[in-house]
Order: structure tokens, then C-alpha cells, then sequence
């Protein structure tokens, strides 16, 4: 199974997500202080027994619950086929409520965590323990029931008898045999009465979160066992080997082989260090015999791992930061033999090396406009961008280099056309003393798409994401009201566009194009050369009066 979505409320800056969609690699950025840990900590809550280390302070309004609902959608048939009464079409919704309560013993506030899902009941009466009551009152004979409907064998305890506890553990075995069984429709009930600790728990995946810490020297270090990484590289590794059945067969065979060489009796003085010596010996052939077996097996199902990571970014090289990012993709799309993703990435960052602009549908844009509306994110579906074959083209365009990826991190967004575009903007800019270096400065980023026709569809997926942008637009002498100037305009809807009749080079007091990028940097390094019609058209991407 997959969690495919999620939605938070008093958590923290959180008041209320609403349904935030999660991928199979999903990326949270935002400015610092947005909330994008919260969403981390609130799965992490989630899918840790009990609390899940949410303290009372952690909830805005003390008189409310927190509460995270999670979808689980990508069951296995045999994940289907165990949990069929707790599934609402094909998904798996849950709810986990934290409330503060009062200790009876101490009086100090406390938090209580209660699990909510949707649960069916079987339409036969003798599997339903609520059923069996309203027919047969409170204290119905169990056993009676068992033999008329043939199913003793599973209800029946070691001693002959059949009572409430046997009844309902052994009914839990029948809807989960027989496919034949009829359900009522589902009805959101307790984890009580769900059963979820025995039921559900041991079916969500296994979560590991690895914060964004000062030092992974710790974390990392091969002494200790105890830290989230090496709790992780561990379970990897036993998941590897383990899940082969040969690897149960030589590591029986070392068994039985250690207990031939070594005596049962404990060791004399004069034979210890011999008896050290082969177990050292047969330790090495172990190792060496699962590093066999972990190259030679085929593809095994696992058990899914949900990864949270805070900032991969931090403490990585430059130069690393994308290679990080491209084995996290192959970490989660490395497909089992039915195309399914076994494993689930989800992080934050602040690096346009960790997103990728093709894959937008896999950005969660975090943010936090007043303490009042608290943590929101901002998604954009897939198709925005239409046909397979125009997402395709999108994305050989812009696979060549990792600037556009800004336009995620950016507060403002200026598109244009090309890069001698983006010169006169930012040397103007300079003049102007809208900024000493860079548009970054002041939170703008210049986005070069390549050429006209590329500009709607980053402003498809800005408009998506409830961005805002400007466009620097050439009309090339053609009206604003045909072609690709028509769609330019159409698309911007509030967005401001800085319009030039012709070509930028005019508005430069130009009279030909550049001949190259050299040449555009030269002339415009000389602010003398920035006219005045310059300067107005980059005050109004800019914004200023």
C-alpha cells in the first residue's frame, strides 16, 4: 500500500492542510518557517504507536483534537484480501485523534491518542459479535452458534470451549479465508472496535524520519544501532537478504555446522582460543554466503518503507546534491516484477537540485500567508500541461540545466525569453537599485523558458500553484490579440506583462539583434547604454511605480 494523501489540523502552525495529495516522491519546499516539518512530524506522528511524541503544547486550540487522516491507496491483492472490512472502495482512510486529557492520578494534562476507520460488517449475523447480540441477546451460547453455521474449528480454544474472546478472534480468521462473504456499507468506527493494533498496524508501512540534524557523524556511525539511519540501513539490509528463502537454508546449515565444530560443553582453557577461532572462520563464511545471496537473488516483495527526510540537502556538496536527488528516484521507482512502488520518499528542501520542474505534479509548495489560515500547500495535477507528448517536449527543454527549478523557491517569477533578456533585466535592475546583484535578493527570479512558445506552459503550472509571476513579453510587431501573444496574455490572468511592440533590442535603443550573449553583457555593463523605455519595462515586472 501507498499513502497517497493526507491532511493535518492543530498541529503546531497547522490549523487545517485540507487534502494535500502525497506521491510516490513528494517534495515539500516553501520559505523557512512555513510548516514544512510539521507535515514530516504529523506522518511521523501518524504512523508511530501511540502518541508519537506530540506534547499538549504542540496543539493550538487545547479544547480541539488533533487530527491526521491518511488515505492508503496501491494495496497488493493479498493486502486487499486481509483487510477487505476496512476498505472503502479501494482505499484505506484512517484517522488518528490526539486529545489532552486529565490523568486521573497525577492531574497533570496528558495526551491520548485514538485511531478512527471506516469498518463493514459481515450481512451474516453469526459473524458479527453486534449482530450476534441484537439476535441472540447478551449472552448468547457461542458455541451453539459455531456448530449450527460450521465454523467450531475456528472459534473453538484448547479446552473445548467457545466464548466471546475465541468467538470474535475466530470470525476475524473466517472473513479473512472466505471470499464469499457479503459486507454491509462501511461505517467510520474506533480503533477499538477496529481491532487496530492486531488488525491494521502491522500492514502500514514502516516509517523511518531522518531530521535535519547538526552532524550525521552519529547517525551514520557503524558502533551504534540505535540512530534512525542505521535502524534503516539495517531493516534494508535484513529485507534484502532476509527475504529470500535460501538464505534461511544456508543460515540453518551454519547452525548445524557451528554445532558440529564446537563443543556443547563449555570451553577448556586450551581448546578456547581454537573455539574462537572457527566461530571467527564460520562468521566470515556467513557474511560472505549473504553477500552471495544478495547478488544472486531475484526481486522480492518487501514490505513497503515510508523514508521523511528534512533537507537532504544540508551538509552535501553542490556537485552531489543531484546525484542525492536521482537515488531517492531510483530508491522509489525501482518497480517489483507488476510495475507496483514498493517504497515512498517523502522530504523537504531548499534546493532547485532536489526538484525537478518536468515533474511538477511531485512539488507541494508550502506556505503560510497569516498565523490565522496557518500552513497550506499548493499542488498541481499532472495533465496541466495537456497531452503526454507536450510534457515530454517540456521536459527534454528544460533537462538541460537546473535553473528553472527556482521557479518553485521563488516569491515572484519572471518569465522571458531568452538569456539576453534576462541580462537587460537584471543590469536595469542594478541601475535602478532595485537590487545590488541579483533579483534574489528581493525574493524574484528570472526564468528563461527558451523561446515564446515555452511561456505558456510555465505559466500553466504557475497559475496551478497559485503563483505570481510577470511576463516579459515581445510582440514581435504582431497585435496582442492573435497567436501565441493571445495565449501569453489570456493565461496571465492578474499576473502583470511588460509588453514591448517589437524586441527588446529596440527598447535598448537598438536597431539590430546582438549578435551574441558576449556582446548583450558588454553593452549592457555600461549603464549609460539602459534607456528610459528600459527602465520603465523592468519597473513593471518588478513591480514598482
Amino acid at each position: 500500500m501507498r499513502l497517497s494523501a493526507l491532511s493535518v489540523s492543530n498541529y503546531r502552525s497547522i490549523v487545517d492542510t485540507g487534502k494535500i495529495r502525497i506521491e510516490p516522491l513528494q517534495t515539500f519546499v516553501g520559505e523557512n518557517n512555513t510548516g514544512k516539518s510539521n507535515i514530516l512530524r504529523a506522518i511521523s506522528c501518524f504512523l508511530s504507536v501511540g502518541t508519537g511524541g506530540v506534547k499538549c503544547s504542540d496543539l493550538s486550540n487545547h479544547e480541539q483534537p488533533m487530527i491526521i487522516e491518511v488515505e492508503f491507496t496501491e494495496l497488493t491483492e493479498y493486502e486487499r484480501h486481509n483487510l477487505k472490512r476496512y476498505l472503502l472502495g479501494d482505499k484505506l482512510i484512517i484517522r488518528k485523534e490526539l486529545r489532552i486529557t486529565e490523568d486521573r492520578k497525577s492531574g497533570k494534562e496528558q495526551i491520548e491518542a485514538i485511531y478512527h476507520g471506516y469498518l463493514a460488517e459481515p450481512k451474516d449475523w453469526q459473524l458479527s459479535i453486534e449482530k450476534i447480540k441484537e439476535e441472540k441477546g447478551n449472552k448468547p451460547n457461542w458455541k451453539e452458534i459455531a456448530e449450527e453455521y460450521g465454523i467450531l474449528e475456528y472459534v473453538i480454544k484448547e479446552d473445548g470451549k467457545v466464548d466471546k474472546k475465541s468467538y470474535e478472534s475466530g470470525i476475524g480468521k473466517v472473513i479473512i479465508e472466505r471470499d464469499n462473504i457479503e459486507f454491509d456499507e462501511p461505517k467510520l468506527a474506533d480503533g477499538k472496535a477496529m481491532g487496530f493494533q492486531q488488525n491494521l498496524l502491522r500492514f502500514l508501512p514502516d516509517f523511518y524520519l531522518l531530521p535535519a540534524i547538526t552532524d550525521y557523524s552519529d547517525e551514520i556511525d557503524k558502533r551504534s544501532s540505535s540512530t534512525v539511519f542505521r535502524k534503516l540501513m539495517g531493516d534494508l539490509s535484513d529485507r534484502i537478504i532476509k527475504a529470500d528463502p535460501r538464505y534461511h537454508e544456508i543460515e540453518s546449515a551454519l547452525n548445524t555446522l557451528q554445532n558440529l565444530l564446537n563443543p556443547s560443553s563449555t570451553p577448556t582453557t586450551e581448546n578456547a582460543s581454537e573455539e574462537v577461532t572457527r566461530l571467527s572462520v564460520l562468521s566470515t563464511i556467513e557474511g560472505a554466503l549473504c553477500g552471495v545471496i544478495a547478488r544472486l537473488m531475484p526481486t522480492v516483495e518487501q514490505v513497503q518503507l515510508e523514508v521523511a527526510i528534512e533537507e537532504p540537502e544540508l551538509y552535501i556538496h553542490p556537485q552531489s546534491q543531484r546525484l542525492i536527488y536521482r537515488v531517492l528516484k531510483e530508491f522509489v521507482f525501482e518497480n517489483d516484477e507488476n510495475g507496483t512502488v514498493q517504497d515512498q520518499v517523502i522530504y523537504s528542501t531548499h534546493s532547485p537540485a532536489f526538484v525537478d520542474i518536468a515533474a511538477y505534479d511531485q512539488v507541494g509548495m508550502v506556505v503560510k500567508e497569516d498565523v490565522t489560515s496557518g500552513t497550506k500547500v499548493n499542488q498541481c495535477e499532472q495533465g496541466v500541461l495537456g497531452c503526454l507528448e507536450e510534457l515530454k517536449g517540456f521536459k527534454l527543454l528544460n533537462s538541460f540545466d537546473l535553473k528553472h527549478n527556482e521557479m518553485f523557491f521563488s516569491r515572484h517569477n519572471i518569465l522571458v525569453e531568452g538569456e539576453q533578456d534576462e541580462i537587460a533585466i537584471v543590469a536595469t535592475g542594478r541601475k535602478l537599485g532595485l537590487f545590488k546583484e541579483f533579483p534574489e535578493e528581493i525574493g524574484y527570479s528570472i526564468i528563461v523558458t527558451g523561446n515564446k512558445e515555452q511561456i505558456p506552459k510555465f505559466q500553466k503550472i504557475l497559475n496551478a500553484f497559485n503563483t505570481s509571476y510577470s511576463v516579459w513579453l515581445e510582440l514581435d510587431g504582431k497585435p496582442d490579440t492573435e497567436g501565441k501573444n493571445k495565449e501569453v496574455i489570456d493565461l496571465a490572468n492578474t499576473n502583470t506583462i511588460a509588453k514591448m511592440s517589437k524586441r527588446m533590442e529596440e527598447e535598448a535603443g537598438m536597431d539590430k539583434h546582438f549578435s551574441n550573449t558576449f556582446s548583450c553583457k558588454k553593452h549592457f555593463g555600461n549603464p549609460d547604454n539602459i534607456t528610459h523605455e528600459l527602465e520603465e519595462l523592468v519597473k513593471k515586472v518588478f513591480h514598482v511605480n
